[in-house]
Parts: C-alpha cells; structure tokens; sequence
C-alpha cells in the first residue's frame, strides 16, 4: 500500500504547488521596476508595491509582480524597521497577505499568490484541459495526473497542446512570460523554471512570446508540440533610466533633446578617449577626430557651431561641472597661456572608460537649462558606475592591441626631385643662373648622388603598443554599498616620441544613517604623463629633401650616430660682458653656421629627440562629498560639496647639443657664460574648482499625477596659479638630473593668479498625468565675476511639454503601434566663456623712449619706460544667449522592434562677441580693441534615429539602427553687418561661420593665343587683367574666374569656396549587430557629409615654386610644352604669375563614410564557468578599417597624423 499511497502523494504535492502559481489565461501582464529612491521615515502604513519597489532599489535585485494581485495591500511599517536580509523580509510582508515569492535566479523573485488559479475555458465547444503545467517537482512524477479530466468529449476542430521553455540568452529560464495566441485571447505564462503549456487552435496558430526588458518573438506552432524559445535583452528597455541634469528619468518620459551612449557601446567602441566612443553613436553631436596623437583633444559640437569663439559644451562628470580655464582664450589673445593653464591632455583621457556607466548629451535648452550661463554649446554628463547590494563581486578586464598608420605620401624620388628644381629655374629667366651649386651636377657641392632618404619611415613608430588593464569590486550591504577601481592604460602614438600612459583610482560609496540620513563619497584620482612631439608628423616628414641623411654618412658631420644639419666653429668672444650680453654679444663668436645641405635643409627630428625632451604631466582629483535627509515621504533635502584639483606640469629640456640639429641653425650659446649645458623651460599650473550646492527635492506620485519639485543653490569658485620659469644654466645632459643655477640673468621666472567666481540659483518643476500629458518647466539665475557688477545677473527659463498619444482610448486598435509621443521645448540659455575681465582698465609698461645718443638712446645703452593705455574697457559685457526652439516625435512600432525619433531644433545665438576695429589714432594695441555682445548666428536642421530588431530562427538575433543629423549654419547678424577675413577664412551675413574663401581656378594657358585674348578682355582704361600677377603670363599658367564680372581679376573676386570642416552640413552614423549562440558581431559606421576642407598638403605638395620642399608624385602630371595639363599649372621658381595663389585648387570635398569599429566577441557559457565565475568575454575589436572618400591627402580629418588602425584583443572576466 505504502509503494501505491507515496508515488500518488509526490504527485497531488507537486499539482498543488503548480496551481498556487497565478495563471491568467488573457495574457497577465507582469511589473518590473527599477527604482533608486532611499526610503526616510516611514508613517505607520504604506502599500506594498511602494515597500517592494524601494527594497529593489535597496538590494539591487528584481522583484517581478502583477499588480492586480498587490492592489490595496498595504503593511505595517515596523515590519521594515527590523534588521534582517532580503529572503526574510520578503517572507515577513508577504505572509498574511495571501502571497509568497518564489527566488526564479540569483537576482530575481517572483510574488504569487497562495490560491490556485483556475484556467478558463477559452471556447465552449472545447473540453476543460486542467492538465497540471510542467512543475519543479515533475521529477517525482512518471505520467502527468490528470484529477479533472472529462469522461467522454464531444466532436471538434482538432486543436494541438503546446509546450517548451523559454530562456534567456545566457540559457536561464524566464518566468512570468506572457505566450499568447494570436486573434485570440488564449494565453498563459511560464513557470518560475520558463516551462509554459498552452492548448492551442491548431497547426496554423501562431504564438508570441513576450516579456518586459526582452525583445519579442512569434512563433508558429506548425507540427511542432515542443516550442523552446530563446529571448533576447532589449537594449532599448534595458537603458530605460537616462541620467538629466540633478537627476534621473526614464527614456520614455523625457520632454527634452537627450542622447546616450551606454557602457555596451564603450565597451564596442573601445576609443582611445570616451569623446570619440560618441562619434557618429548620437544624433545631434558631432565629433571630429583629432588624429593619432593619443593626447589630442577631439573637437566636439552640438547642433552647430554656436559662436565666434569658444564652442566646446560643458563636461560634467559625477555631478561635478568642470570648468576649465582658457575658454575664452581666442577672444583674450592668451592661447598659448591657456595652454599652459588648460593642459595639452584631453580631460576625458583621465578617466577609466571601464568605469563609465553612461554617457548622456544634453542638447536644447529645456534639458540644459539648469546649468545656466555653462550650458550654451550643450552639456555632456559622465555618470560612472556605482555600487550594488549583494556579495562583493569582482570584475577584471584586460585588453592590449597594436595600431598603425594605414597610409603615406607618395613624394618625388631624387633624381625626380632634382630635375625639378633645375626645371623650375629654368622655366623663370630671372632666376635661371641662380640654381643653388647642390643642384648642379658636376659641381663639388652636388648633393644628387647621396643616398635616398626616407624620412616618413623613419618617424613612424610601427605595431605602436595600445593597452588598458582595470580591475574593480563592487558590493554591499542593506546600508552601505561600495565600488572601487583602478586601471592602468598606455597608448603609443603612431608616430615616434608622442605617447601617453594613464593611472586611475576611483571609488565611491554611499550609507545610510540611521532612517532619515544618507551620506555618499565618489573620488576619482588620475595621473597622466605624455611624451609630447608636436614638431613632428607626416605633413613634415613628406617634405624632406630625398637627400638629407638621416643616420651618420661617411665623411659627414654627425653626433651619436644622427646626422648633423650644420657644423659650426665656435670661437671665444674677447668682447663676452656676461653682465651686460646685449653690449658685448654672446660668449663666442661662430662662423660656417650654414646648413649642410642647401635651403631645403630641415631640422633632423631624430637628433632632436636625443637633444630635445617635451613632456607633460597631470594629476587630476574629481571629488564629491554629499549629505540627504528624507524627513518625510518623497522630500530629499541634499547638500553637496565638490572639488576638481589638478595640477598641470609641462617641462621642455633642451641640450646645448641642439644646435646640431636644427634648422634654421639656433645659437644655444647666444645669452650664456660659455659654460651651458642647455636650458629648461617649466610651467607648473595649479588649478582649483570649488563647487558647494544645496538642493530641495520633494517628488510623489498621488492619483494619476506625479509630480517632482526641484530647488537647488550653487556657489562655485575656480581658478589658477600658473609658475613659469625658464633656466640656461643647466649642468648635466641628462634631463631628469638637473643642477640649475639660479641667478640672473640665466634663470627668470614669474606667477600668474586668477580667480573666478560663479553663483547660481534654480528651479524645476516636473509635471505628468498617467504618463500621457508632461509639464517641465525651469528657471535658472546666474550672476558670475567675469562682467561687472551690474551686468553680473541673468535669468534663463525653459519649457518642455509632451503628450503621450498612444496613451489615449482612440489609439488602442492601433496594436502595432507600441509607443508614440511628441514633445516640444523652449528655452534661453547662456555662454559665458568669451572673455574675462574687459570692463577692467589696463595700462601698459612695455613702450620704450629713448633719451641721449647712447647705443639704444642714452648714454649706457639703456631705454626708459613708457606708459600707454592698453585697452578700452567694455563695462556693459555680458554672456552669449542661446534661445533654442525644439519639437520632437519617439516612436516605438511592432512590440519595440522598431524605435525612431525625429526632431527639428533651431537654436538662435545673440549677443556673440566680436572686436570693434579702432583707428590707429585711438593708441590702442593691436589685438586689444574692445569686444562688444553685437553678432548673431542661427543653426536649425533635423535629427533622425531609427533602430531596428529581429530574429532569425531560434538562436540568431541581429539589429540594425543609423541617424543622421543635417545642420542649417547661417550668421545673421555683424558689427555694422560688415564681413570679415582670417586667412582663407571668411565669416558674413548669410552664410556659415568661418566659411572657405578664394578664387576660382578657371583653367590653364595653352599658348600665347589664348594668353593674348585673355588680356584683350580687360575693361576700358584698365591697365592689367589679372591685377594679381600684373598679367605676367606665359603658356601652362593658371588664369582665374572674374566672378563679379567687373572684367577685372583681384582681390573682390573671391567667393565662398565651401563649408568650413568643423562646420559640416550633416553627418551619421550606421550600426550593425547580431548574436548566436554566445558569439556578438558589432559593425559600426560614421560619416560626414556636405563639407569642404583647404588640403594644405596637396597645396604645398603640387606647388613647384621652390627647392625647399620635396613635392607629391601628382606633379608628374605637370603642364609642360609636351604634356598639356588643365589641372596642374607648369613648374616655375618663386611663382612669378601667382598660379597658387589660394583658390579651388586647393579645396576639397572633406565628405566621408568610414568603417570606424567592427568587434567580434564570444561569451563562454555558464554551464563551464563553475561556481567562482559568472561570465567570461573574449573579443576582438578593430577600429578605423575603412575609410571611404574623394578626399586625396592621408585623410579628410587629419594629414598631419590620420587617425590610425588599431586590432585589440580583449577579455572580461567576472567573479
């Protein structure tokens, strides 16, 4: 009896338990919440969703329920106030209530009820099919049990049960997925294991599988009975939290122009600094690469370029603004200061992209309105990764690759380049006796039978060594949670002496004390050195005589092995007064200085890099410190205090050895006792950003309306201390021992402080009904030291609203239409970064007057000071405003397999700063005429985005997604509505900032006949045709357009040539992915388009007007007698007819597509981790492979070092 009795009890157990899951036959439809609010003092009840969600918040688990099932329960809040852990909590709300969980994995618990759910009949005509689901204790079962079960059936349409499993990518299984038929309302949900049956119509049905934070699938059950379904995460779903400024919100209830990059596309991007893993991933933000010099700042511009002047967007980092000094530094003339000041390391570079969470990119004023006079050119927030409850858990990563230039110039061999210089002197009669003795075969100072050189190898530093090791722990406890890290990377430059090494520490953690308070700490330490050759790139190298050695040649002047460049003798000066140098000149006197091989002679770089030393150095601390009370429910009171201290060194050593190697020769004797060894050069920065807040923010949610009020005052204080000194004393060679004597007038030096101050005051109101109808309204107050007093203060609102149309009855029989919402905004936003202190008076000490008929005007040689004014203040100054305009549509179509957003923005820039030219008569400097807020500037166009997911078979899923963002750039507005030129640079009402201005070629003489009519068709009484050249033409000169059609040639005929290339009119990006079976496959894509750039290279290289450059191999296709070219004029010494003088010839289109990374990666399953690992990657990333384009230099983005190929090997290894 016992043998009959146990097996049929195993089974009635197990039954028992399956019915206590609830099954909802119509589809029940499960939440799942992230939250991250800390709960305060409680009132003596609260409803037991609240509780549930901040415990997930708290623990940092899933807790997944139906919301029918909790509606109305509510618990006693002394139960919350007992010490215990997750599992007995949970046991202590739910019990009484009808409920208990069931732990489906590590992470994640699932709330049922204690009642058995009773199927429903789907069609009356069909039997009750009360067959048991498959259950965790089905193990104890030999034959399904079937208590209910019908004695006899009627006739029917055969219908087909259907069971399987369904799991997630990792093969763990999903419980509470919703599988539902289609067309009609027959449904069901998996187990806690994923195990799901459903009785279907029949072979033709078709099923979806779908749950919250997954991609969905259809299914057709066809003469399958077993349907296993594997889910795929949905990315989209996945990042639904988006940090804004001063907070967070979820994707989809933004009003405002928001972008991000998440740690997934950091970790595919794999960039040498986090600015360039945003490149072509965000719509609206464009991202031009600074080349391969690894501590290169990006140029980074949002919508447009905004101003005259400084353009780059505000970097916030953890809540910190970083404010770095140097901004306004092209609008105050003190580049090279701020250069000093601001370091030559890129901010970005000091920080672990191992530790980024997320990148988010602010774009229209009613997002960025909260950061005030800052938030002008956008906003960028770095939030780094934080700490979870739970058992400490360690993450190593580990990555180590090579990178290389993909391609070189092709330049003249040496004979080619020899006989062109012969030609170009002979093809000028007034220079044809002048050709230099190194070119005349024959002669003994011929150079053409040295050996050919090539000094683009010799500077390319091959296989360059790029490497990132991290390693982090992550963790806590119910009251505490922590994350720390550290990393170490490296990044060799393509090119020789330019590298860069980084060290990282960062951690942060957050308690809570007590029930009301929680405090938190986040600091992030960086050390930074880079070994800095800026002298030196490809563009240079190109143009290297072929002769000019650079080892040591036999019978030729060398040191240590590297060619000298010149050989002088030294002789003591018997005149030498080291008291008085200017009187009695230099301690020697020096004769044969010349260069050794002829005016193309360069500087040899290699020598100069055994004699020459730049190097920067930067220790950077970004750090904040922050107190919350929660006195009631909802209300945070927060007060924040954060710093950003750096210190920024620079030194350049150079020996007395120098002189042998550069060109022009440089006498390190001239200033010294005879006794040098060389001179040093530092400048020591140290800077400060001093940043205390103090915040008011009550959110809750009552009915159907949500409302969240944030108050917020700040008090920030930065600044410098620049310490430069300067020594030509030096006592060793060796750079990094060095005896400085320190007196006049061999060592100098002085200190420049600046402080500044910034105060600002805010509000925010957040409004939502039933997340249909949102309300965002901001005002911002800013008052900064850098205007005067009385136009210290500005007021800047926004506002944003957004309506959920997908939300309203009308829209429910649109079922392929998952989410649709339109948002607009407006706002004024500020820019204060132009200049300092203009309403401040400055004198000038540096004219001098001579008195007496001394050397210099007195009788001991000396000049007597002067005094002068050195500027006009400017006391009504105030910042740059920024009024944005924008309107946007977010769309998500086919259960969110398609996501697309479309926006229009147009953002009107007024009060730019712009120089008021003075006459001579005022006594002003150059350079110092007073700035006024007079210009204005427009950008409007459209951002597109659209992702795609699907699904091939059961294993293969793939995406593919691109935007594009198109820019209108047309300044409207000048001092006196009068253009102005810099260079080739021409800005005017009506067109782009900074467009490209020349001439238009128009072609090349083939004979005199063409010559003379050319000259016939000068206007009446006009002297010349071409006033440029004075009509000095011959057959294979260029002849130009006369655009204005005055029949006449100068200057006033030149026209806008194309957009400048930092200033393109649309730009995207594509990307592709796909996963199977544990291996990922990321292909990206980045491109720009309608934009123009001035190759300098190509002008230089086709140029043939001098020997003091080699030239490009396109010179072969010169126009001579017996090759009649249209393209390249002829080749002529000192240019007599002005052929290059700058036109379209040089302009070309900078457009280009290219493949920027590719990534394959294969993730080890978990059934051969073990218990000590829980997920192990391996990929392989390359970056810049393809780069499609007209452009004919290196690369459309940078010649001088092109952004170079890099393969990376990787592995991840959590613990």
């Amino acid at each position: 009896m016992t043998q009959l009795v146990r097996p049929m009890l195993y089974r009635l157990l197990g039954l028992s338990l399956l019915l206590s899951y609830p099954m909802v036959p119509y589809g029940q439809t499960l939440a799942y919440y992230r939250s991250q609010g800390i709960k305060p003092s409680q009132p003596a009840t609260m409803k037991l969703r609240d509780v549930l969600l901040d415990m997930q918040s708290r623990y940092g688990v899933n807790i997944v329920f139906d919301e029918k099932l909790i509606e109305g329960i509510e618990v006693n809040t002394r139960l919350l106030n007992r010490p215990m852990n997750l599992a007995n909590r949970l046991r202590l709300l739910l019990e009484g209530n009808g409920l208990h969980y069931i732990q489906t994995r590590k992470d994640t618990y699932l709330i049922v009820s204690d009642k058995p759910a009773v199927k429903q009949q789907t069609n009356p005509l069909s039997p009750v099919d009360n067959r048991p689901e498959p259950s965790p204790l089905s193990a104890f079962s030999s034959a399904p049990l079937n208590l209910n079960a019908p004695i006899s059936q009627p006739l029917q349409t055969l219908r087909v049960a259907v069971s399987g499993r369904v799991i997630d990518e990792n093969g763990t299984g999903l419980p509470g997925v919703n599988i539902t038929e289609q067309g009609t309302t027959n449904g069901t949900t998996s187990d806690s294991e994923g195990r799901y049956r459903l009785t279907v119509e029949g072979p033709a049905s078709v099923l979806t599988f779908s749950f919250l934070g997954y991609q969905s699938q259809t299914r057709t059950v066809g003469s399958n009975t077993v349907l296993n379904v594997t889910l795929q995460p949905d990315v989209r779903s996945l990042n639904e939290v988006v940090v804004i400024g001063y907070g967070e919100r979820q994707r989809k209830d933004l009003t405002g122009a928001v972008s991000v990059v998440g740690a997934e596309d950091l970790v595919k991007a794999k960039a040498l600094n986090p600015e360039l893993s945003m490149q072509g991933r965000l719509p609206g933000v464009f991202v031009s690469t600074p080349g391969g010099a690894p501590n290169a700042r990006p140029v980074v511009r949002i919508r447009g370029v905004n101003t005259l002047g400084f353009n780059d967007p505000l970097y916030v980092i953890d809540g910190v603004p970083v404010t770095e000094y140097g901004n306004g530094a092209p609008q105050s003339g003190n580049t090279a200061q701020a250069t000093d000041i601001r370091g030559s390391i890129n901010i970005l570079n000091l920080i672990n992209p191992n530790d980024i969470e997320s990148i988010s990119v602010l774009k229209d004023a009613s997002s960025a309105a909260i950061y005030g006079v800052r938030a002008a050119n956008g906003v960028v927030l770095i939030t780094t990764k934080r700490g979870k409850v739970g058992r400490p858990r360690v993450e190593v990563a580990a990555s180590r690759g090579v990178q290389n230039l993909p391609n070189r110039y092709n330049v003249l061999d040496l004979p080619e380049y020899v006989g062109l210089v012969r030609e170009m002197y002979a093809n000028n009669p007034a220079q044809a006796n002048n050709l230099p003795a190194v070119y005349r075969e024959g002669n003994a100072a011929y150079l053409g039978n040295l050996p050919q050189q090539d000094w683009q190898s010799a500077i390319i530093n091959r296989n360059a060594v790029v490497e990132d090791y991290s390693a982090k722990i992550s963790g806590g406890s119910e009251s505490t949670t922590y994350y720390v890290s550290a990393g170490y990377a490296r990044t060799e430059s393509p090119i020789q002496q330019n590298n860069l090494k980084r060290y990282s520490l960062a951690f942060n953690i957050t308690s809570k004390v007590g029930r009301l308070i929680e405090v938190g700490l986040t600091n992030r330490l960086s050390y930074v050195d880079a070994l800095d050759n800026s002298q030196t790139d490809l563009a240079s190298a190109w143009r290297f005589a072929p002769w000019q050695p650079i080892y040591a040649l036999e019978g030729r002047p060398q040191f240590n092995g590297i060619a000298q460049v010149v050989n002088p003798t030294f002789n003591p000066n018997p005149n030498f007064n080291p008291t008085l140098v200017s009187l009695g000149g230099g301690p020697f006197t020096i004769t044969n200085s010349g260069l050794l091989y002829g005016t193309a002679t360069r500087t040899n770089v290699l020598g100069a890099w055994d004699t020459r030393q730049a190097t920067y150095s930067l220790l950077r601390n970004i750090g904040s410190a922050y107190v919350q009370l929660e006195p009631i429910k909802g209300l945070k009171v927060k007060g924040t205090l954060s710093a950003d201290w750096y210190l920024n060194n620079r030194d350049v050593w150079q020996s007395v050895d120098y002189y042998r190697f550069a060109s022009p020769f440089v006498n390190t004797f001239s200033s010294t006792n005879g006794t040098s060894k060389g001179t040093i050069n530092t400048r020591l920065s140290r800077n400060y950003n001093l940043v205390k807040e103090f915040a008011i923010n009550y959110a809750r949610t009552f009915g159907g309306h949500s409302v969240d009020l944030l108050v917020n005052a700040m008090d920030q204080k930065y600044g410098y201390n620049l310490t430069s000194a300067n020594n030509s004393q030096i006592n060793y060679y060796n750079p990094e021992a060095l005896a400085l004597l320190n007196t006049p007038p061999y060592s100098t030096g002085q200190v420049i402080p600046e402080n500044n101050a910034l105060q600002g005051y805010l509000g925010r109101l957040s409004y939502n009904f039933k997340s249909k109808y949102y309300v965002d309204a901001t005002v911002r107050r800013d008052g900064t030291s850098r205007f005067d007093r009385d136009y210290r203060w500005g007021t800047f609102p926004s506002l944003a609203v957004a309506w959920r149309i997908t939300a309203e009855p009308f829209m429910k029989p649109l079922s392929w239409l998952s989410d649709l919402k339109i948002r607009a905004g407006i706002g004024e936003i500020g820019n204060q970064e132009t200049t300092q202190f203009a309403f401040v008076s400055l004198v000038n000490f540096n004219p001098d007057y001579a008195y007496g008929s001394g050397v210099n005007g007195d009788a001991i040689g000396g000049l007597q000071n002067g005094i002068r004014l050195a500027n006009i203040p400017v006391r009504n100054l105030s910042w740059e405003r920024v009024l944005t305009q924008n309107i946007g549509l977010d769309a998500s179509l086919l259960e969110n397999r398609i996501t697309a957003t479309i926006e229009y923005y147009d953002k009107k820039t007024s009060g730019i700063l712009q120089t008021v030219t003075l006459p001579a008569s005022a006594g002003i400097d150059d350079g110092s005429a007073p700035p006024n807020n007079i210009a204005s500037v427009r950008n409007s166009g459209f951002e597109f985005q659209v992702t795609y997911n699907g699904k091939v078979g059961n294993d293969l899923t793939y995406n593919i997604g691109g935007n594009l963002t198109t820019v209108n750039n047309r300044v409207t507005g000048l001092y006196r509505d009068l253009a102005f030129t810099s260079g080739n640079f021409r800005t005017e009402i009506g067109q782009s900032i900074g467009y490209i201005y020349g001439y238009k070629f128009g072609g090349i003489f083939q004979n005199q006949g063409e010559i003379d009519a050319y000259k016939a068709s000068k206007p009446t009484g006009a002297s010349v045709k071409d006033a440029i050249n004075g009509d000095r033409m011959v057959p294979g000169d260029a002849y130009f357009q006369d655009t204005n059609g005055d029949g006449i040639v100068n200057a006033n005929d030149r026209v806008f040539l194309g957009r400048n290339v930092n200033n393109p009119g649309f730009f995207y990006g594509v990307n592709l992915g796909a996963a199977f079976r544990g291996f990922d496959l990321s292909i990206f894509f980045q491109g720009v388009g309608d934009v123009q750039n001035i190759n300098t290279e190509r002008q230089a290289g086709i140029s043939m007007n001098s020997e003091n450059i080699n030239y490009w191999t396109d010179v072969r296709d010169r126009w001579t007698p017996t090759n009649p070219s249209n393209t390249i004029p002829r080749a002529v010494q000192g240019d007599p007819s002005s052929n290059n003088r700058f036109s379209d010839r040089f302009v070309e289109d900078a457009s280009f597509m290219r493949l920027k990374n590719m990534q394959v990666g294969y993730t080890l399953p978990k059934s051969v981790l073990g218990n000590t690992l829980s997920n192990v990657r391996v990929y392989l990333t390359g970056n810049n492979l393809l780069t499609f384009t007209n452009w004919s230099g290196l690369d459309p983005e940078n010649d001088a070092i092109p952004p170079a190929r890099a393969w990376i090997l990787g592995l991840n290894v959590n613990f």
